[in-house]
């Protein structure tokens, strides 16, 4: 996959004018494969990445290692199977629902793939 700094995507052979037109794309059809495999493989979810404020992880000096900054904790993470293109209230509004109803989390356990 490549983008473009004007945000268009293409995967292969195929082009879309930005990411989200992508991910809505290969919600319903088959992820094509580097090695030109056939794949029955589509996004089913997203990762809703929440925002939260990365500590501070270097001393200021010159020569000082940089390092990515820390990601949030599992528990932290949340999925969307639905469009890309949902409201931010939407999206607060669905976290707030899940957080309330004291159901599962929808985070993967175990995750099984086959190729046929």
């Amino acid at each position: 996959m490549t983008i473009n700094p004007d945000g268009a995507c293409r995967v292969q052979h195929l082009s879309f004018a930005t990411i989200f037109d992508l991910l809505e794309y290969f919600r319903d059809n088959h992820i094509p494969l580097e090695s030109g495999g056939t794949s029955d493989v589509t996004l089913s979810e997203f990762v809703i990445a929440a925002e939260y404020t990365a500590r501070s992880q270097g001393t200021g000096q010159v020569g000082s290692e940089r390092r990515p900054p820390n990601l949030p904790d599992t528990r932290e993470v949340a999925t969307h199977g639905g469009s890309v293109r949902m409201t931010t209230s939407a999206l607060e509004r669905m976290q707030y629902e899940q957080s309330n109803s004291g159901g599962s989390t929808g985070r993967a356990v175990e995750n099984t793939y086959t190729y046929t």
